[in-house]
């Protein structure tokens, strides 16, 4: 085994990382049996560090858990990156709300966004919640947070080859962390995905303190000096919104964009109360354009990706943005609050030449007519990435891939909720297959139909793509007319029953439906992700069972046990259970008597709902 090529050793590394949260206590047996297994490993599982803590208390212990105990001393010596994550327990902290601070909670502020990916599929290939939701931004709330990070200053000196940080907690982030940085880790870059406050960094306490701001204390003011420092990677930015028209303090945006370092900027806005704030305001915009006459920022914009979030005219932010620098290297575009005037976004293309991905998070275009949303993504040079939510049919589709589909090399089209995506047939997928000829990663969705053969052909068509990679296909499973989909109307035995048998899905049905597309074609597919969704507005006895039968998996080509099938992992089925709400359904009630119809086995079996059913086969033949 001391001889085993390295991709084979990475990939038994990286089949240890998946036996998470037991993948270290395993490592003693593994260093047992071999030793550059061993070596090969230990950098992998103790690449990312993550600091979770919810006061001073916690935090300093939180860091002798790392540097005063063995294990802390593999995480000091092979540790790459760094993830400061606090739970300040207030309202408004959105992870604290779906599942505290688990590991997976944590990576939901970072992992999903499309310019932290090497790939567009990444995240969602492997995410424990694999349906796109608004992405977390950590904003302040009225409570102050007096922590001192002089504790992780300390670790950062002492861990030996860390490449990147990111702060994910409430608070701003004081410069002095950059100067520690770039004494013991000069290559090493800095994400803050906490909204900073940069406007009130040029007021006095008086006049900052009218702006109802989260923390009075001069600790927390963010320093202006990030803005100068080359390590500065990733910045989030909550920006007031004043008086009724809600204006932003546009001459802080050249310090933003001009930034030496800033790679990724993103920008979420913060209402303020206008009625004490007036002058204030107007003091602060003319300090701003005070610092740029005497401190004018630079005049390079290396900034390749821009996210907005929260203000109603996002893509008037985007103008305002490159009318203060160069956008002209940008190459990609989120778009995470609502657009309500295509010509304006159609306007902003002309400034971007270079854009790569434009990515639509599913809230953005909620208002947007689907023909206009279609027209504005037409105004842009053809992109490699694309990103969008409904688009109200396949013709809008057709429309769209007539100038982006031979460039386009990652689609994905997102559910906008449970029951609303873009419908296509099996002739509309062949079709994007032909005008998309480069595409390696797509997320689209089918609609199940007990296996029949109108979803066989589905499957099918997906294998017409010559170079897919990686593909999410969210099914959809509920069987209701579309007008019953939107009120709690119970369905009658019939139409549930078939609910349940489209939700019904399980290694076997995954691995059915791999194999249909690559049977006929997908030479390239390595990874496919299984995402049932449309448990939306049932019953709430109807929603808890159907959530127990509808199970999502990862299908992989490569299977290290059997290489002539198949890897098929289910994911999420832990942290969903720890999730879910208490259920009580009796064995002897109308759905239990339904299920026994369906699934006899059910009558005979404990636990029920998890156990004693199968997904029904794929009418292969019909």
């Amino acid at each position: 085994m001391d001889r085993l090529p390295q991709e084979l050793l990475l990939q038994i590394s990286r089949h240890l990382q998946s036996l998470q949260p037991d993948s270290r206590r395993h490592l003693g047996s593994f260093r047992k049996v071999n030793r550059a297994c061993y070596d090969a490993a230990t950098p992998i599982l103790f690449g990312v560090l993550t600091l979770r803590f919810s006061d001073m208390m916690s935090l300093r212990a939180a860091v002798a858990e790392i540097t005063e105990t063995p294990e802390g001393q593999n995480s000091l010596r092979w540790a790459r990156r760094l993830h400061v994550a606090g739970d300040a327990r207030a309202q408004g902290y959105w992870w604290q709300r779906i599942g505290g601070l688990e590991p997976w909670a944590v990576s939901l502020v970072s992992e999903d966004r499309p310019t932290m990916q090497d790939t567009l599929l990444d995240h969602w290939l492997t995410a424990v919640d694999p349906i796109p939701h608004r992405r977390p931004t950590i904003v302040h709330t009225s409570h102050e947070y007096n922590w001192s990070w002089e504790p992780v200053l300390s670790l950062i000196a002492r861990l030996s080859h860390l490449k990147q940080i990111d702060f994910s907690t409430q608070g701003e982030v004081t410069v002095g962390v950059e100067d520690i940085v770039s004494r013991y880790h000069p290559a090493c870059e800095v994400s803050v995905f906490s909204a900073q406050v940069v406007e009130r960094s040029l007021g006095n306490t008086g006049s900052w303190r009218q702006f109802q701001g989260p923390n009075s204390t001069e600790a927390f003011r963010f320093n202006i000096e990030w803005l100068r420092r080359p390590r500065l990677n990733t910045l989030t930015v909550g920006l007031g919104l004043y008086g009724q028209e809600e204006q932003p303090v546009v001459e802080m945006y050249a310090f933003l964009v001009n930034a030496p370092g800033l790679k990724h900027l993103e920008v979420f806005g913060l209402h303020r109360r206008d009625d004490e704030s007036s002058a204030a305001f107007l003091r602060l915009k003319q300090q701003w354009q005070d610092l740029q006459d005497t401190s004018p920022p630079g005049k390079v914009c290396n900034l390749e990706s821009i996210t907005i979030s929260g203000f109603a005219l996002s893509e008037e932010i985007v103008l305002s943005f490159a009318a203060a620098g160069n956008l002209s290297n940008l190459r990609s575009l989120i778009l995470a609050a609502p657009v309500p005037d295509w010509a304006t976004l159609a306007r902003v293309a002309q400034h971007l030449p270079r854009l790569e991905g434009l990515f639509f998070e599913p809230n953005s275009t909620e208002f947007l007519p689907s023909p206009d949303l279609v027209d504005a993504i037409r105004a842009f040079r053809p992109l490699r990435y694309l990103s969008v939510g409904d688009l109200g049919g396949s013709e809008n589709l057709r429309r769209l891939v007539e100038i982006h589909g031979p460039s386009l090399e990652g689609l994905m089209l997102c559910p906008v909720d449970y029951a609303r995506y873009t419908k296509l047939k099996a002739s509309d997928l062949i079709h994007l297959s032909t005008q998309c000829p480069n595409l390696r990663q797509l997320r689209v969705q089918a609609k199940r139909s007990m296996g029949t053969r109108p979803e066989c052909e589905m499957y099918r068509a997906l294998s017409m793509f010559p170079k897919l990679h990686s593909l999410v296909l969210d099914l959809h499973f509920d069987a209701r007319p579309e007008s019953q989909a939107h009120g709690l109307i119970a369905a009658d035995a019939t139409t549930l029953r078939e609910c349940f048998i489209n939700a019904a899905i399980d290694e076997s049905l995954a691995t059915a439906i791999w194999q249909l597309i690559k049977s006929t074609g997908a030479p390239h597919l390595q990874f496919m992700r299984i995402v049932p969704v449309g448990n939306h507005r049932f019953a709430r006895e109807e929603a808890w069972l159907l959530a127990r039968f509808t199970r999502s998996f990862l299908v992989s080509r490569y299977n290290l046990n059997n290489p002539a099938l198949p890897l098929v992992e289910e994911i999420g089925r832990r942290e969903q259970t720890r999730r879910a709400r208490p259920g009580w359904v009796q064995r002897d009630g109308r759905l239990a008597q339904l299920l026994q119809t369906i699934w006899p086995r059910i009558a005979h079996v404990q636990d029920w709902w998890n156990s004693g059913w199968e997904s029904f086969p794929l009418a292969l033949n019909a």
